[in-house]
Formats: structure tokens, C-alpha cells, sequence
């Protein structure tokens, strides 16, 4: 009799199943994944005036796409950039040009925020300003021992040139007799503005905490990266990298060479590198680089080739175009021209 009673209730539940009581389009446990398709965007909230608005702020902003698809005779797919480009298997690097020094961090902005404020905090260092939207921290007036005056220091994080890494850097000044107005351009003591960029360096790769990210800085602050490859005015491609000339020229001697070019010659007052294509090395054959030394009928082997690289800064020198050509007498296709300047965008640190 009991074991009836389970018939009849399992033939039950399988009549409801059967006619989408349970899981049909209009069932209580319905398939929900295409639900985003019948989203419609509606009207964004208004604040009446005379109130804040800054909290209502796009939490996962869609970034523009900062690369265009260059399209030649034939429309080809492009192949997809390496997950790890150049040498970012280090967490943190400090880098120096001139009197400039700066920390290169393997994370996003959003990441690198929060482990600042919890160095900060460990150091017991007051905080005085806070701007997440700008990737700032000010901390107040410090005294340190075995230092007779006080001493003051900003800290201001930027994206790197490559998706997905920041730049931190730290400015440093001293107490004067005079108030203080506004941020000097450069540290009152290097000295100390390193150590304390080094500490902080030190502390981010000792990190063993799970990593947190603060979406407001991560908006704030463009994780989009710093280079593109792009189409020109003239149609040729071209990378876009924002960085002003001096640091654009240094950054590039060094993806060259990650990108198998030899430098034969360079002039620097013209923004010209002369360089060579060569073949990987032999630990890099069957890797990445493959797809260019195949001789293939449409582009055929660019190894063995010499180019002009030219570096152009823009209008408000704070960026710089790069372009690739082919000797004068001989042509360069858009094709083979954007094969050679993706590699070097991925090695550009």
C-alpha cells in the first residue's frame, strides 16, 4: 500500500515535469540565462538640484575599445595577443629615467589601491587627502626619527602601458618655513622619496593577502592601458602609446630588443630607429612567433628585412605615434606593417 502511495506520487511529479510545471520557459525552475536579453535600459536617475551625485556612478563601466580591426584586401581575423607580453611574470620592478622613478606593479589600479592603503596603515603613516578618483593619497605632516624637519609625501597610481599594470609613483617634500600652496614637480630629497618607494615596492611583493579590489579607482583610473595598435589619417597602421616623447624613446629600445629587431643605427634628435627583423631564438621556435616565418603566399617571411621605425609626438607632448616602413625603394604592405608593430606593442614595458 505504501509503496503505492510512491507510485502514484512519482508519476504525479513526472506528469508536472513532463508539461513544464517545473522546468518549462514558464516553470518555477525555469532555464534564467537568456533572461539579460529582455533587459531594457531605462533613465538614469535624477538628482534634484542642490544635491550630491557622486554616488551614483556606473559600478562596471564598459571602457571604448581602444584598438580598431585594420582592414587591408582581404578581411583576416586577428590572432589574439599573448596572455603574459614582455616580462610580467615579476610582481614589482622599480624603474628609473633621469631624475624620474617610478614602480611597475603586474595588477590593475582597482588592486594596487587597496594594498596602499594597507601599507599605509601598517606604517601607522597619517593620511591627509584621499582622491580615488584620481589614484591620489596625501598623507599629513610625518616626523621621523634622527630628522629634524617634517616631511610630507604623495602618492599617485596610473596605469601602466600594458592592460592589466599600474604605476606608482611618490613625491616627497619637506617642511619649509613658507605654507605650502600646491605640490612641487619634483622630490625636496630623492633620497627619502626612493625609500619610501622602495618600502612600499617591498611590501606589495611580500603580500601574501587575498587581493581586493576598489572599483572606484579601477573606474577612475583607465584600465585600458597606455598603448594601441591603431589605423592613422593616412590609413597605415600605427601604435598610440601616451607617454611623452623621452619615455616613449626609452621604452621602445628595449621592446625591440624582446621583439628579435637589431638596432643598426638610431637618431634620436629625428625620432628614427633603423632596424633588422631576425629570427627568434631557437628556445622560441614553435612558439609564438611562428605564424611570421612561414612564407606564406599574402605576406611572405619578414625575417631578414630592414625598417624605419619613426616616433612622432602629438600636439600636446604627451603622447607619441609610432610607425614601421620599409626602406625607400621598396614598399611595405598594411599587413606585414601590423604584424610588426603588434609584436612590438606586447613587449612595450
Amino acid at each position: 500500500m505504501q509503496m503505492g502511495k510512491y507510485i502514484l506520487v512519482m508519476v504525479v511529479v513526472l506528469q508536472l515535469a513532463g508539461c513544464g510545471y517545473f522546468f518549462g520557459d514558464r516553470g518555477y525552475f525555469r532555464n534564467r540565462s537568456d533572461d539579460y536579453l529582455q533587459s531594457r535600459e531605462v533613465a538614469a536617475i535624477a538628482v534634484p538640484p542642490g544635491l550630491d551625485d557622486a554616488a551614483l556612478q556606473t559600478v562596471y563601466v564598459i571602457p571604448p575599445a581602444a584598438e580598431e580591426v585594420i582592414i587591408s584586401q582581404e578581411f583576416e581575423v586577428p590572432r589574439p595577443e599573448p596572455l603574459v607580453a614582455g616580462e610580467y611574470d615579476q610582481m614589482v620592478r622599480i624603474q628609473k629615467l633621469g631624475d624620474e622613478r617610478w614602480m611597475l606593479a603586474a595588477v590593475a589600479p582597482g588592486e594596487v589601491w587597496p594594498q596602499l592603503r594597507s601599507f599605509l596603515n601598517a606604517k601607522g603613516l597619517g593620511v591627509g587627502r584621499i582622491d580615488g578618483r584620481q589614484g591620489i593619497i596625501e598623507t599629513n605632516w610625518l616626523s621621523f626619527e634622527n630628522e629634524t624637519l617634517r616631511e610630507r609625501y604623495r602618492f599617485r597610481i596610473d596605469e601602466g602601458i600594458q592592460r592589466n599594470t599600474s604605476e606608482i609613483h611618490v613625491l616627497q617634500v619637506t617642511e619649509a618655513p613658507t605654507v605650502m600652496d600646491e605640490w612641487p614637480a619634483a622630490s625636496s630629497d630623492a633620497e627619502h622619496e626612493q625609500a619610501m618607494l622602495v618600502d612600499f615596492a617591498q611590501y606589495m611583493a611580500n603580500s601574501t593577502e587575498t587581493a581586493t579590489v576598489s572599483m572606484v579607482a579601477q573606474n577612475s583610473i583607465s584600465s585600458t592601458g597606455k598603448v594601441a595598435l591603431q589605423k592613422g589619417d593616412n590609413g597605415r597602421p600605427q601604435i598610440s602609446l601616451r607617454l611623452p616623447f623621452y619615455r616613449a624613446w626609452a621604452a621602445l629600445g628595449p621592446a625591440l630588443k624582446k621583439s628579435s629587431f637589431d638596432v643598426e643605427d638610431q637618431n634620436r634628435s629625428e625620432g628614427i630607429y633603423y632596424v633588422r627583423f631576425v629570427e627568434p631564438d631557437e628556445q622560441e621556435s614553435g612558439g609564438w612567433f611562428d605564424w611570421m616565418f612561414t612564407g606564406d603566399d599574402d605576406t611572405g617571411s619578414l625575417t631578414g628585412n630592414s625598417y624605419e621605425l619613426r616616433v612622432v609626438s602629438s600636439g600636446d607632448s604627451e603622447s607619441v605615434t609610432i610607425t614601421i616602413a620599409a626602406p625607400e625603394g621598396f614598399e611595405l604592405a598594411r599587413g606585414e606593417a601590423e604584424k610588426l608593430l603588434s609584436v612590438i606593442k606586447s613587449n612595450l614595458s
